[in-house]
C-alpha cells in the first residue's frame, strides 16, 4: 500500500521545509547535470570519477522493432571506450522491451487453450513467474473439463487435504518441464509432450470422462515452419550483457547503461517534465538514467524522436 505522494502530502500539511539530497554517489556528474533536466531537482550533482570513461548523455534514434540500432551501438560505444559488457546493463521500463530484445516469440499465432498453456511455459522459463504459469494452467484444465464435479468439491471445501493435494499436483505439473513442456521446444515438440503429461495430469487429478487431447491441444495457427521454431528463441547477440527492468535496478550503479522504452512510456516522461509534475514514468525515467556511473545512452522509438528530440538536446543530452 505505499504511495508516493504521502511525503510530499506530509510536506504541504506540516509546512516541512524541503532539503533534496543533491549529490549522487552512483553516476557521475557529466549524467547527473543532465539527468536533473529530467528529474526537476536542478541542485542534482554527481562525482567526479577518475575512471570517467564516458561522455555526456547520448540519444540515440531507434528506428526497428527489436532495439537493434540502439543496441548495436551500445555495444560499439562500451567496447571504444573500454567498459566490459560485464558491467554494462540495458534497463527496459517494462517487461514488453525486455522480451522483445531477449528473443522471438513464435506461438503468438497459436489459437485458445493451447495458446495460453504456451503462455504458461512462457511465464515460467522467461519470466520465472511460476504464479503466473500456476494460474492460467490451473484455468484451462478447468475450463477443459468443466463437466467434472471436481471442482465444484474444491469451490465447497477449499481447505481439505483433497483440494490441497490437487493444487500440488498442479504445482508441480507447472514447476517442473516434465510436466509443462519448456518454451524452447519446437511446436512440434512442445505440443506433443504437453499432450501426453497433461493426460497423465488429469488422470492424476482423478478426472472421469478425459478430454480428448488431441481436439484441445492443437497446431491451429502454426504454419508447418513455425511448428519447427522453438516457441521462444533466445537472441543471443549479447550474452554478456545484463537486461533487465528498471524495477529490478534500484540501488544499483552500473557502469555503462541503454535505457529502453515505448514511444507512450518516453512521450509520457516528457510531457511531465514540461508540465512539472511528478508521474511515476518521470521517476521511472530518472532512476534508470542514475544508474549509469560512466555512460548513459537512451534509445527513443523514432516517432518519439522525431517529435522531441530537440527538447532532449535542450536538456543536455547528445544525439548520436
Amino acid at each position: 500500500m505505499a504511495d508516493a505522494t504521502s511525503l510530499p502530502a506530509l510536506k504541504d500539511k506540516w509546512k516541512i521545509p524541503e532539503k533534496p539530497l543533491s549529490q549522487s554517489f552512483r553516476c557521475c556528474d557529466k549524467i547527473a547535470t543532465t539527468v536533473r533536466n529530467v528529474a526537476g531537482n536542478y541542485d542534482f550533482c554527481g562525482c567526479s570519477y577518475v575512471l570517467d570513461k564516458g561522455s555526456h548523455p547520448i540519444i540515440v534514434r531507434e528506428a526497428t522493432e527489436r532495439f537493434s540500432c540502439s543496441i548495436l551501438l551500445f555495444q560499439d560505444i562500451i567496447q571504444r571506450v573500454g567498459i566490459s559488457e560485464t558491467a554494462s546493463a540495458i534497463i527496459c521500463r517494462a517487461h514488453t522491451q525486455l522480451e522483445t530484445i531477449r528473443g522471438e516469440v513464435n506461438y503468438s499465432d497459436l489459437k485458445g487453450l493451447t495458446k495460453e498453456l504456451a503462455q504458461a511455459s512462457f511465464f515460467r522459463d522467461c519470466r520465472k513467474d511460476y504464479k503466473r504459469a500456476y494460474e492460467i494452467v490451473a484455468n484451462t484444465i478447468q475450463a477443459m473439463t468443466e463437466g467434472s464435479d471436481l471442482w465444484a468439491r474444491m469451490d465447497e471445501f477449499p481447505e481439505s487435504e483433497a483440494t490441497q493435494l490437487i493444487k500440488i499436483a498442479i504445482w508441480r505439473f507447472v514447476k517442473s518441464q516434465s510436466g509443462l513442456p519448456a518454451v524452447n521446444l519446437s511446436g512440434t515438440e512442445w505440443i506433443s509432450q504437453l499432450r501426453q503429461n497433461l493426460g497423465l495430469l488429469i488422470t492424476e487429478l482423478g478426472i472421469k470422462d478425459a478430454p480428448n487431447l488431441n481436439l484441445k491441444i492443437k497446431k491451429t495457427g502454426l504454419a508447418d515452419t513455425q511448428l519447427k521454431l522453438p516457441l521462444f528463441e533466445v537472441q543471443t547477440l549479447f550474452p554478456a550483457i545484463r537486461q533487465t527492468t528498471i524495477h529490478q535496478v534500484k540501488g544499483e550503479s552500473i557502469d555503462a547503461v541503454l535505457v529502453l522504452g515505448s514511444a507512450k512510456f518516453w512521450n509520457s516522461v516528457v510531457d511531465s517534465i514540461i508540465s512539472e509534475t511528478n508521474s511515476e514514468d518521470r521517476r521511472l525515467a530518472y532512476v534508470a538514467m542514475t544508474r549509469a556511473r560512466h555512460l548513459l545512452v537512451v534509445g527513443l522509438p523514432a516517432s518519439h524522436f522525431d517529435k522531441h528530440a530537440a527538447k532532449w538536446t535542450k536538456w543536455g543530452f547528445r544525439l548520436q
